[in-house]
């Protein structure tokens, strides 16, 4: 199982792959961390990404998808900025 911080730099790695600089925000629920970077927020069909705790394994979130929009639901949002943990 992977903790908090390992997901958090699974995603910086991934994103910054991307060219991406900065992430804005993480839903965190039981099974799964949903982070969005910066530059996708509030975009139709943005490209946040879903890391499997147990795996690390990481697939795209689409919305809106009625599964995703109930994973959502259940998750706890998290501003990364917030947090310090924003910066790729």
């Amino acid at each position: 199982m992977y903790e908090f911080l390992e997901l958090i730099q699974i995603a910086k790695d991934y994103y910054k792959q991307k060219g991406e600089t900065q992430l804005i925000k993480a839903y965190d629920n039981r099974d799964s961390l949903i982070v969005y970077p910066k530059s996708s927020e509030n975009r139709f069909g943005a490209s946040a990404i879903i890391i499997d705790k147990k795996t690390g394994t990481i697939n795209t979130f689409f919305l809106p998808s009625k599964e995703n929009f109930q994973l959502l639901r259940e998750s706890t949002e998290i501003d990364l900025q917030e947090a310090g943990y924003g910066t790729i």
